[in-house]
C-alpha cells in the first residue's frame, strides 16, 4: 500500500468517474503519441504503466476484502462528495471524525452537555454521510437519521449506509416525516447557509417541532468573515437588516445539482438573535466555530 500511495503522489493519478476507473488505458493512448529521448524512457514507462495496473488489481481486490468479508461500504462516489463540500479531497471520511465531531462536542460543551448523551440524532442535510459516518462509530449508542433535499445522495446512502443510520428525503418545505419531539439533537452544517429568510423561518419551526423538550440544535451560518466581503449594495442590507440572501448572477444550485432556491446567506449575531429566538433559546454563538469557515449556533428547545 506505501507503494501505491506513492505512485498516486508521484504521477498525480486522479481517477475519473469511479476509483477503479483503468489508468492503463489512457497511459497506453499516452504511450502511441509520447516522444521518448531514449529506449530507456520507453521501457521505464512501461513499466510504471504494469505496476500501476497491478496497483489498480490490488485496490480492486482490497475493496472486495472490505466489502464482501469486513461488510464495510466504500466512500460515496465523487460527484456527491463534491456537491457536499466543493472538491474530491482525500481527508472527505476524516473530516467526519476530526472536525464535524469534535465541532459539535465544543459547543455543546458551552452547556455541559455532548453528543453521546444524546440518544437519537438527526443530521439535518446529511449531504452522502460525512458526518454519519463518524457519529456511528463514536457515539455507537445513539440512533442516528440523517435526512436531505438530494434524492440521489439520498438514495445512495440507503443503498450503501443503512447500517449506519435510517435516511429519508427531505421535502424542500415543511414538514418532514417525523414525529413530533422525536430527537434529542439535530445538527445542520450548512443548511441555513443557502435558503432565503421565508424559508429558513419555516425551517426552524419545523426543527423545533421535531426536537424534545429541552433538546438541541446546532445550526452553522455565514458571519461576519463573509458578509464583510460583500459589495456596498449587500453590506448596506446587512447593516441595516442583518441578513442577506445572495442570488449569483447565474442559477448555483442547479450548476450543483440542487434546486434553485438553493443560494447563499449571511447572518449578523445581533439578528440570529433577533429572530431565532422566537422559535429557540440561544445558548452561544461561537464565531468561526467549524473549520475557521461558518460559525456555530447552540440552540435549545424550552
Amino acid at each position: 500500500m506505501r507503494f501505491l500511495l506513492n505512485v498516486i503522489r508521484n504521477i498525480g493519478l486522479r481517477v475519473k468517474n469511479s476509483l477503479f476507473s483503468s489508468v492503463g488505458t489512457r497511459i497506453s493512448s499516452f504511450l502511441k503519441t509520447k516522444h521518448f529521448n531514449s529506449l530507456n524512457d520507453k521501457e521505464n514507462f512501461v513499466t510504471l504503466e504494469k505496476r500501476i495496473d497491478d496497483c489498480e488489481a490490488q485496490i480492486k481486490q482490497l475493496s472486495s476484502i472490505i466489502q464482501k468479508e469486513l461488510n464495510l461500504p466504500l466512500p460515496p462516489p465523487k460527484h456527491l462528495q463534491i456537491r457536499v463540500v466543493g472538491s474530491y479531497h482525500p481527508d472527505f471520511i476524516e473530516s467526519g471524525f476530526s472536525s464535524i465531531y469534535p465541532v459539535l462536542n465544543r459547543i455543546l460543551k458551552t452547556d455541559d452537555k455532548k453528543l453521546k448523551d444524546f440518544r437519537t440524532i438527526l443530521d439535518f442535510g446529511c449531504g452522502c454521510g460525512r458526518a454519519i459516518r463518524a457519529l456511528a462509530t463514536l457515539v455507537p449508542e445513539s440512533k442516528l437519521y440523517g435526512t436531505d433535499i438530494d434524492e440521489e445522495a439520498i438514495q445512495w446512502l440507503k443503498n450503501n449506509y443503512s447500517k449506519f443510520a435510517e435516511f429519508y428525503i427531505t421535502p424542500h418545505l415543511p414538514p418532514t416525516e417525523y414525529k413530533e419531539e422525536m430527537f434529542d439533537f439535530i445538527f445542520g452544517i450548512s443548511v441555513l447557509t443557502h435558503l432565503p429568510e421565508d424559508m429558513q423561518f419555516q425551517w426552524l419551526a419545523e426543527l423545533n417541532r421535531i426536537t424534545k423538550r429541552n433538546g438541541y440544535v446546532v445550526l452553522t451560518t455565514h458571519g461576519e468573515k463573509h458578509y464583510l466581503k460583500l459589495d456596498s449594495n449587500a453590506a448596506g442590507i446587512m447593516k441595516k437588516k442583518g441578513f442577506y440572501y445572495h442570488q449569483a448572477g447565474f442559477n448555483y444550485g442547479k450548476s450543483i445539482s440542487l434546486p434553485d432556491f438553493y443560494q447563499t446567506a449571511y447572518h449578523s449575531h445581533d439578528y440570529i438573535k433577533r429572530e431565532w429566538s422566537i422559535y429557540f433559546q440561544i445558548v452561544d454563538i461561537h464565531t468561526l466555530g467549524i473549520d475557521n469557515h461558518q460559525d456555530v449556533i447552540l440552540l435549545k428547545k424550552v
